[in-house]
């Protein structure tokens, strides 16, 4: 079976020639631009802006936590301005306050579950289940909820460890005869990129156009030809893996002052989730409210998709890795391409036998298009392993990979220019031939946190 849900290999054949990209990288699947070649198979969708956006919305847990008032815990009493007593009960029915981090989630006539509460009179923890009864800004973000308890609760903890406690939303609770409550709605997020030009020509003398040479006698400009055509599709291979989103203007040789557009690739996209908010420098509202964890180690943050580990890891550490990489998906089937220098591949083999399990080569005819690829099946999802002769030909990046979800991927190319092999582009009185590949288009990377980017595993240990 194809991976995927791409079309058979068995059939790939048919409509090669339908795309350009699609031509050249089924001629030479084991060459420099796995992942072009795998995108050139998914569908596409032209743009007809050099900027381009789409729109991203998170189902995320409503959840806030309680911050201090002026005393030292974040409760109030029934009047709303008076700090509740440390280790005074919570009488079912009766109205309490407690401050919150974020008010804004929360409406009238929402159960909510403050948890793990400090009971003052042990070292147990209460659980408060209450409906809201009203909701008053104080600050930005910051608010009150005015609640009643569900059941009464003994010896409520109002000191300084009730501060940062988790405030979930678990259901609504509406009294016969009243109204409904809006405000809920939130809308999606608009992220963009650019379209990139890219272009690479092809220059011969009339005279050398017509001589053979010694390694072929056809001449030399077919292997010109396949060369630079490989070339320009290593560039949009790094494109879409390190691309930086950006825009100046430049002057031409004409003299003309122009725009120069770059796209953004992967780790761009990455860089800006862990970023968080417009306010950390980001260029969206990825996780509002969430501080920038660019600079946080990989164990101390859930949301961290940048792995910078230069180290070995243990199967415990690893199968954690995993499971985040596989936290959030789009593919039903729940496959992740991972593309890997020889050297992380070399680490998984590691990993296989220290878990007495086994990946499975995948038929290059049948499933993978020509390329060679293998499956490892976890408890979490299956992983498509690649590797990938840019990173394992260089040192620097023999041991890392990048976990993508291809659902969340896209080419878009601006309007009739997706790429092209352009004849005859030389000047009228030039003795000789020029002929150029163009394409010019962007890539739409969704949901950054479906994606992750590991850095220099250097080994696996029990």
């Amino acid at each position: 079976m194809p991976v995927f849900g791409l079309h058979t290999s068995g059939t790939h054949a048919s409509y090669i020639s339908e795309k350009t990209r699609r031509k050249v990288l089924y001629q030479y699947p084991q060459g420099p631009a796995p992942l072009t070649y795998l995108l050139s198979l998914l569908p596409d969708e032209e743009t007809d802006k050099t900027e381009f956006g789409w729109w991203e919305e998170r189902d995320t847990v409503v959840k806030t936590t309680t911050a201090q008032i002026a005393a030292a815990g974040p409760f109030y009493t029934s009047t709303g301005t008076t700090a509740h007593t440390d280790g005074d009960p919570m009488t079912a029915n009766s109205e309490y306050g407690v401050k919150v981090t974020d008010y804004t989630l929360f409406r009238v006539q929402d159960v909510i579950w403050i948890r793990n509460v400090p009971n003052a009179a042990a070292s147990a923890t209460n659980q408060i289940r209450a409906v809201v009864t009203a909701v008053t800004q104080i600050s930005s973000d910051i608010g009150r909820l005015t609640f009643r308890p569900i059941e009464t609760v003994s010896d409520v903890g109002n000191g300084t460890d009730a501060n940062g406690l988790s405030v979930y939303f678990t259901s609504s609770a509406a009294a016969e005869g009243t109204k409904s409550k809006v405000g809920s709605y939130s809308f999606p997020i608009e992220v963009t990129n650019y379209t990139q030009i890219h272009k690479h020509g092809i220059i011969i003398t009339r005279s050398a156009l017509k001589q053979g040479v010694r390694y072929d006698s056809s001449g030399i400009w077919q292997d010109k030809l396949k060369k630079t055509g490989l070339r320009h599709m290593k560039g949009l291979e790094m494109a879409t893996l390190r691309g930086v989103r950006a825009t100046r203007n430049t002057t031409n040789e004409d003299g003309d002052t122009v725009p120069e557009r770059l796209t953004g690739g992967l780790e761009f996209f990455l860089k800006h989730w862990e970023l968080g908010t417009t306010g950390n420098g980001a260029i969206v509202n990825y996780r509002p409210g969430g501080s920038d964890i660019t600079a946080s180690a990989w164990s101390a943050d859930d949301d961290k998709r940048i792995i910078d580990l230069s180290t070995t890891l243990t199967v415990d550490q690893f199968d954690t890795l995993i499971e985040r990489a596989f936290r959030y998906t789009s593919d039903t089937s729940f496959e992740k391409l991972v593309l890997c220098g020889s050297g992380f591949l070399k680490a998984i083999q590691t990993y296989c036998k220290l878990q007495s399990i086994v990946m499975r080569e995948l038929n290059p005819k049948t499933d993978t298009f020509g390329l060679q690829m293998y499956r490892l099946s976890t408890i979490y999802g299956d992983l498509v392993f690649k590797a990938h002769p840019l990173l394992s030909q260089d040192s620097t990046f023999r041991n890392d990979a990048y976990i993508l979800d291809l659902g969340c991927f896209k080419w878009r190319p601006l309007t009739d220019s997706d790429t092209e092999f352009l004849e005859g582009r030389q000047d009228n009185d030039y003795d000789g031939r020029k002929d150029t590949w163009l394409t010019e288009g962007g890539y739409e990377i969704n949901f950054p946190e479906n994606h992750m980017y590991i850095k220099n595993l250097t080994g696996i240990t029990a």
